[in-house]
This record gives structure tokens, C-alpha cells and sequence, in this order.
């Protein structure tokens, strides 16, 4: 336990900004899927990073460093609230900023916590309805960004439509009732939020388990850095840096000089668990 308080990542990231501290490090790898996995990375992530989160949290009045499991003293969760301090969902996780965020183009904190707050409420899982909503909208149904046409199709599914049966049947779903060639499934289970074509060892992963696509089954991590030319030139976000480098999964993304987070990156293959 001394351990766990006493370190920078698990002791003072973890709590201050919670799991959306992933939103950064992994859209700067290029494997954060958005618009129906079209793109590995967000332009509007900083809009619904762990630090713009924290932000809005701490400034309506709502409450971070929360203990959302009762035996883990880590505290990363969170309580959300609007812009009037009342409460609206508990923990806002980055799975979910990722699948009701970048996945369906939308950059919009308000609506993901509107949209984790329904599917709570309602019985849904929250990765699986965003990546059949953002099916649905890469199929030309509502167009990439409207958060209220995303909230619309979560209502319909508590409102038992036809539509809503199709959108609660997940995503597999979703594209055969539009006949569309691009569902990021894989065994009928929705991808997660690390895209499988940056981060080759979730591919595996993906591949291996009954499951599907279930990070959870063998979070292993693996790609090539930079993912494309365009990263030549390419800096640090800041909340990559600050992850310690013991922490085996980051270790590749921080600069030769950790006091100098301007420094470039260098290229290099690299692979790692966690």
C-alpha cells in the first residue's frame, strides 16, 4: 500500500485525473479510434483529456480523487456534475470518453457524461452502444459530432423502438441492418479503445480470446513509433510525460530528458505489458 501512495503515477496521476490520463498518450500513438475507427487520433482530444476533465470537475463544484471500488485506495474515480453542481454520473472512465467522445466525433464533456449517465440508468454497456452509434452515423443515419442525435438513439433503445433494439443489440447489429461494410467488431464484440492497427499485441489479443475484442483478456501493447511521417516531428502532450517510466506500458514515450518535454521524439519499435 506504501508502494502503490508513494508512486507518482499511482499515488497522484491516478487520483488527480483518473483513467481519461489515457486519452493523451494513446491518441499521440495514433491508436485512439474515432469517427467509426476511420482515424487513429482525435484532433479535439484535449477537449476531453484527463486534465480538461479534471478541470471541469473540480470547477462545478463535483468531486475527483473519489473511491469508486471499496477495497482499492488508488481513489482514480470520479463524480461529475453540470454546469449547476447537480450530479450526473459517476465515474466518467476513459473507455467511455473514448467510445461516446472521439469514437462518434464528439468533443463534447457534457454530452459524454449525459450519454454514460443513460446507459447506466438504462442497463447498457458503454463501449458497445458508442461503437454502434458510430456506426450508425458512419452509415449517413445522423452525422459524426451531434451529441444530441447520439442521445436520441440511447433514448430510443430505453424506449424499446425498433431502431433502439437494433442500436442495444450492439454494433454487429448496426451494420447488417444498414448493409455497411466498416463495424469495428471482431467475433461480434466491439473493439476497445486502443486501435488494434497502432497497438499490434491488442491485436492479438483481440484475435485470440472468445471474446473478441476485449482488451481486458490480455492488455499487451506493441507498435511502432512514430505511426507515420507526419510524427517526425512530433512533441510530447504533457500528461504523457508526467507518467513515471516504471510504468512499463508509457516507458517508450518518454523523452531522453524527462525536465525537457519539448524534446522530439525518436523512432524505434517497442513492446511492453501490463
Amino acid at each position: 500500500a506504501k508502494a502503490v501512495k508513494e508512486d507518482e503515477f499511482s499515488g497522484e496521476i491516478l487520483p488527480e485525473l483518473g483513467s481519461a490520463v489515457l486519452v493523451e498518450p494513446i491518441n499521440a500513438a495514433g491508436a485512439f479510434p474515432c469517427f467509426n475507427a476511420t482515424k487513429g487520433q482525435f484532433d479535439n482530444a484535449e477537449k476531453i483529456n484527463g486534465e480538461a476533465l479534471a478541470e471541469m470537475i473540480k470547477t462545478r463544484g463535483g468531486k475527483t480523487t473519489h473511491k469508486g471500488c471499496a477495497q482499492c485506495i488508488i481513489n482514480c474515480s470520479n463524480e461529475f456534475v453540470d454546469k449547476k453542481g447537480k450530479y450526473v454520473t459517476s465515474s466518467l472512465e476513459y473507455e467511455t470518453i473514448w467510445s461516446m467522445g472521439g469514437m462518434i466525433g464528439n468533443d463534447d464533456l457534457d454530452i459524454i457524461a449525459k450519454l454514460d449517465f443513460m446507459c447506466d440508468d438504462i442497463g447498457l454497456d458503454t463501449m458497445s452502444t458508442g461503437v454502434a452509434v458510430a456506426v450508425a452515423m458512419d452509415a449517413g443515419y445522423k452525422k459524426f459530432g451531434d451529441g444530441r442525435a447520439a442521445i436520441e438513439m440511447v433514448e430510443e433503445v430505453a424506449s424499446g423502438t425498433d431502431f433502439g433494439k437494433i442500436i442495444g443489440n450492439g454494433p454487429a447489429a448496426v451494420g447488417k441492418h444498414f448493409n455497411h461494410e466498416r463495424v469495428p467488431v471482431i467475433k461480434g464484440q466491439s473493439i476497445a479503445a486502443y486501435d488494434p492497427r497502432a497497438l499490434q499485441g491488442m491485436a492479438v489479443t483481440y484475435a485470440t480470446t472468445p471474446m473478441g475484442g476485449d482488451h481486458t483478456a490480455g492488455e499487451i501493447h506493441s507498435c511502432t513509433w512514430p505511426p507515420s511521417t507526419q510524427w517526425e516531428s512530433a512533441t510530447l502532450p504533457k500528461p504523457v510525460w508526467r507518467l513515471r517510466a516504471e510504468w512499463k506500458m508509457f516507458t517508450p514515450w518518454f523523452p531522453p530528458n524527462p525536465e525537457n518535454p519539448s524534446e522530439k521524439m525518436t523512432g524505434g519499435h517497442w513492446a511492453a505489458g501490463c
